[in-house]
């Protein structure tokens, strides 16, 4: 029985052309190969596009809230709930801000062909992946070792 062998590096799309790739010629492939087509594409930019309404709605609906919000109160301890409240919100908003930005260029990569495309090794980030957060720029194997390295620098 013949044994096949891997044939190693090899080209594959990427951004309308080719490049080559540390993956193997098998690996592309596979079921899951990661590489997405136009209707996993227009997909994921539809969910992206929801998910930037739904942060635009909200952030509206805060700042109406935040400017009907001008009530006094004579007990200092309400004083301090409605700020830690305030306080609270505001941060929440300003995450929301960092995510919206994340959104917009996960859109921005979507149109110039490298959405997927992990941006530390340059292979195609898994649509399972992406499905469960589109906004990430790392395959999990590049994540999981920047979190390593992450408690390797907080431990020591």
């Amino acid at each position: 029985m013949a044994k096949w062998m891997n044939p190693g590096p090899c080209l594959v799309p990427w951004g309308g052309g080719f490049r080559w790739s540390s993956r193997t010629l098998w690996g592309l492939f596979s079921i899951d190969r990661g590489m997405m087509n136009k209707n996993e594409l227009d997909i994921m930019r539809g969910k992206l596009n929801e998910m930037l309404e739904e942060l635009e709605t909200e952030v509206s609906t805060t700042l109406e809230g935040m400017r009907g919000d001008g009530a006094t109160f004579p007990d200092p301890a309400d004083r301090a709930t409605m700020e830690s409240d305030r306080n609270l919100t505001l941060r929440i908003r300003d995450r929301e801000r960092k995510l919206k930005k994340k959104i917009e260029e996960a859109l921005a990569r979507v149109e110039d062909g490298t959405f997927g495309i992990c941006e530390e090794c340059e292979e195609t980030i898994g649509f399972k992946r992406l499905e469960a957060r589109p906004v990430t720029t790392l395959c999990i194997n590049c994540k999981a070792d920047q979190e390593e390295d992450e408690v390797k620098h907080k431990a020591g």
